[in-house]
Parts: C-alpha cells; sequence; structure tokens
C-alpha cells in the first residue's frame, strides 16, 4: 500500500514537472510561428469615435492591445511634434523680444544723443 502511494506521487510530481516543462517551451514555439497582428484602425487617426467603436468590436483582446499599442505610437509622436512646434515658437518669441528689447535700446540711445546735442 505505501509502495503504491510512493509510486502514485512520483508518477504525479512527474507529469507535473513535465507540464512545467512542457509549457514555456510551447509558449514560446507558439510565439515564434505567430507574428504578431497588424493594427487596422489606425489608417485614419481622424476617423470619428462613433466609427472607431464599430471597428474594434469584433476584436479579440490581444488584436485590442495591437490597436492600442498603434494609437499610442500615433499619439507620442503627435505630442513630439507639437511639443518640437511649442519650442519653435518660443525660440521666435526669445528671439522677437530680443530685437525688441535692442530697438528700444537703440531708441533711448539716439534720443539721449539728441537731447544732448540740443542741451
Amino acid at each position: 500500500m505505501l509502495k503504491r502511494t510512493a509510486n502514485s506521487i512520483f508518477l504525479n510530481f512527474c507529469i507535473y514537472m513535465l507540464f512545467v516543462a512542457w509549457t514555456p517551451l510551447y509558449a514560446e514555439e507558439k510565439n515564434k510561428q505567430e507574428p504578431p497582428p497588424e493594427p487596422v484602425t489606425i489608417s485614419d487617426p481622424s476617423i470619428p469615435v462613433d466609427e472607431l467603436e464599430v471597428l474594434v468590436k469584433p476584436l479579440t483582446a490581444d488584436e485590442l492591445l495591437v490597436e492600442a499599442d498603434a494609437w499610442l505610437e500615433l499619439l507620442k509622436a503627435k505630442v513630439a511634434e507639437l511639443s518640437q512646434a511649442e519650442i519653435a515658437v518660443k525660440r521666435k518669441d526669445k528671439a522677437i523680444k530680443q530685437i525688441e528689447v535692442t530697438q528700444s535700446i537703440d531708441e533711448a540711445e539716439e534720443a539721449i544723443s539728441i537731447a544732448i546735442r540740443d542741451a
């Protein structure tokens, strides 16, 4: 009886270890076989939300993750573009202010030289 229980425990342990060892290999093999799906909803970033909702209804959870990642990349690109534009505007503003200051200084110096000459 004890020998049968020990054999049963050993057999269950071997099956469990085989399962534990085989599962990651199977998952890795499955990942190698299937390329990641391509996003289907990002072709038109200006798509209305109600149309986008209709497009994503039939998608699986994995496909939705792909879509969300693609939209996130679009968002990152747009934010980077806007940030660059904002930096360009700030630099232009700074240059304009510098020109205005220089002009003000020139006008003040001219006014002083006129005042000295007339005095």
